[in-house]
């Protein structure tokens, strides 16, 4: 990685040529077109340059995160436990730590109406 900083810190308009090991980055200082430097560490031989990778949708990151917790947990119970599971009983343990501090009307109950529907929605649904 300081091999090819030190190849890049050579291409003419290049200030600076900093590698991070850790994160596999190259931070390069320029005081030309960022294009023309590209084009020189490419033509030179120094490296490929492509385009970033677009980024997932937010949305099919969160299921897939949510997805992967759902198989651990499961992996991690033998199957007795999902995700979905899991939380309607922390939420159970919620609004019994609630109930026990008195909060009977608001907290306690909004927690076990939710821990509730969930274990509702969960049946015949196999998991998430």
């Amino acid at each position: 990685m300081v091999a090819l900083a030190n190849r890049v810190a050579a291409v003419p308009n290049v200030l600076r040529a900093l590698a991070r090991p850790a994160t596999g980055s190259l931070i390069v200082e320029s005081d030309g077109p960022v294009e023309a430097v590209l084009d020189a560490i490419e033509q030179g031989g120094i490296a490929r340059i492509v385009a970033a990778p677009k980024p997932v949708p937010a949305r099919q990151a969160v299921q897939l995160g949510l997805l992967q917790a759902d198989m651990g947990i499961k992996a991690r119970t033998g199957e007795s436990l999902d995700l979905r599971t899991a939380l309607a009983l922390a939420l159970l343990g919620g609004a019994i730590v609630q109930l026990s501090r008195g909060q009977i009307a608001g907290p306690a109950t909004t927690l076990a109406a939710s821990a509730l529907s969930l274990l509702d929605r969960n049946k015949g649904q196999g998991g998430v």
